[in-house]
């Protein structure tokens, strides 16, 4: 027995000590209760009461017969951690009902055999309406909860031809069902929600990050000595990644193309020396026509010569300046023409061996179809690899949402098996000016950081674009939420195991929340995990008899 529960039952027999001899205490043991081993069923001639009640811990659902004096009753309790929405599994519990003028009846519960019920039984000597406090002090919780009125009555209720039936609207979802399957509950409370478009996103390459090598005319693919890269394998910038080893035929072509080329190549270095000796003779002619302008100048000056032998002068240098430019460019065309032929020269010497491919960016591998040995036409893709350090996020938004991107504030990106993703305006890249012909919509995208290569290539997830500021509003989270019948559906919660279907009319909508403009108030409780059970256990055609195994 721990120390809490020693100090709690010091506690508790301090006070009955103290207590009238009229109020008796009833304490079960704290290993045993009233239901223990029970089927928590009532007989058709037997009255129930119900009772429901919440704290910020604890979820209270209790059935007990109708009281009356003198009557030993038996409750069933159930405790219910909302931290968790699993049975309380511990005691010590004490059970204190009091009323004015009354001395308090109080009963202490230990562990129950079941987890989560409890049974204590009271008879009471008293009628009226009584406050019923419930103190918990277990290794799991220590708390408290309070409900009013426990009424009892002086003579015994008459016995019921019928069992009282729940609504034929309601649905019943029994306390082990919930406490055995995922579920939680939440009263409808005013949050923030922002106006949003929810879209579906793909993930893709950026531009400029994703590049192919490609073959540069038909052979043999080899591979390089390192192997061939696997898929997936970041590659470097220039590592070569395999061979292209020219056909027997394209061989032959090529020795001619060599041969063609140096004869080629001979001329181009004849006409060029050809031309450099017409330049050198284009500068020599020019100096003369120089010096016969300085002579004619000074002659003429001192009137010596008419003018018109200076003009001529004069014009016999610029032809001779004329001359000397077109020389210029006839070796300036042959010296291009060397320096092509020279590098197709040193192709046609490498390809007499095997041309090498090599990765143009660094990345990874993300598609091979290069095979060794296997015979490949020019322009054909070998390797595809792709930066993906930075990635785009592609989506589409329907044409009748266009409208509301001229005030995008950015969104939220969710893929399975990471967490969410954050963009905003800084992100954006484009919003597209063409609307789809085929599918009505635009294309939205946003550049994000993809630092651990998380995002993977072809991935599609979900994006919240918000298009609105906050706003308060009575809302409900989205898993909260069902289509059934293309209708918007919750479960309420109406009592501990009794549950309401609501056809809902939403308005905005945002990554968390949905507001509801109809259908539920703000303070009820709805089922926020695990309404489709609720759903299911609505359209079983099994009907519980009202009960459960205590």
């Amino acid at each position: 027995m721990t120390w809490k529960l020693i100090l709690f039952l010091s506690l508790s027999a301090g006070f009955f000590w103290g207590c009238s001899g009229t109020g008796g205490e009833e304490v079960a043991a704290p290993d045993a209760h009233s239901h223990g081993g029970e089927a928590h069923t009532h007989a058709d001639s037997e009255a129930t009461v119900s009772v429901t009640a919440w704290s910020e811990d604890l979820e209270l659902f209790m059935e007990h017969p109708v009281l009356s004096v003198g009557h030993t009753a038996r409750f069933a309790v159930h405790l219910t951690k909302l931290v968790d929405f699993k049975p309380l599994a511990q005691g010590p519990i004490l059970f204190r009902f009091s009323k004015t003028g009354v001395s308090p009846k109080m009963v202490t519960v230990g562990n129950p055999e079941t987890p989560g019920i409890f049974g204590p039984s009271v008879t009471f000597e008293e009628a009226g309406d009584y406050t019923l406090r419930i103190e918990v002090l277990s290794e799991e919780l220590e708390t408290s909860l309070e409900v009013s009125p426990i009424r009892v009555s002086q003579e015994e209720a008459e016995e019921s031809a019928e069992h009282p039936s729940s609504s034929a609207d309601t649905i019943s979802y029994l306390k082990e069902q919930q406490w055995k399957l995922p579920f939680t509950s939440a009263p409808v409370e005013v949050q923030e929600v922002h106006e949003m478009i929810r879209v579906s996103a793909e993930v893709q390459p950026k531009a400029g990050l994703e590049s192919v090598v490609a073959v540069p005319g038909p052979g043999r693919f080899e591979l390089p000595e390192s192997g061939v890269p696997r898929l997936g394998a970041f590659v470097s910038s220039g590592a070569v990644v395999g061979y292209i080893v020219p056909h027997p035929a394209e061989r032959s072509a090529l020795l001619e193309s060599q041969i063609s080329a140096g004869t080629t190549m001979n001329r181009l270095l004849a006409d060029l020396a050809e031309a450099r000796a017409r330049v050198a003779e284009e500068e020599a002619r020019l100096q003369l026509a120089q010096r016969e302008f300085e002579r004619v100048q000074s002659l003429v000056e001192m009137e010596a010569l008419p003018l018109r032998r200076l003009e001529e002068a004069r014009s016999e240098v610029t032809i001779r300046e004329s001359s000397l430019g077109a020389a210029r460019g006839v070796v300036e065309g042959y010296r291009a023409a060397v320096t092509d032929h020279e590098s197709k020269a040193r192709v046609l010497g490498q390809l007499e061996e095997r041309i090498e491919l090599r990765a143009p960016i660094s990345g990874r591998v993300v598609e091979i179809k290069a095979v060794q040995g296997q015979f490949v036409d020019a322009g054909e893709t070998l390797f595809r690899i792709v930066d993906l350090s930075r990635v785009w996020l592609v989506a589409n938004v329907f044409e009748r949402d266009v409208p509301r991107l001229r005030s995008l504030q950015g969104g939220l990106f969710t893929v399975s098996g990471r967490p969410d993703l954050g963009v905003d305006s800084k992100s954006l890249v484009s919003i597209g000016s063409l609307v789809d012909p085929q599918s009505r919509t635009l294309r939205v995208t946003y550049e994000v950081n993809n630092p651990n290569e998380e995002l993977k290539l072809g991935a599609i997830g979900r994006l919240d674009l918000v298009t609105s500021g906050a706003v308060q509003v009575v809302a409900v989270p989205r898993s909260a939420v069902l289509m059934e019948e293309n209708r918007s559906v919750v479960y309420v919660q109406v009592g501990g195991e009794t549950f309401e279907r609501r056809i809902v009319r939403k308005g905005r909508e945002d990554s968390n929340w949905i507001e509801v403009i109809e259908g539920v108030s703000r303070g009820e409780r709805i089922v926020t995990l695990g309404p489709y059970d609720v759903a299911l256990a609505g359209r079983s055609t099994e009907v519980p008899d009202h009960g459960h195994v205590h």
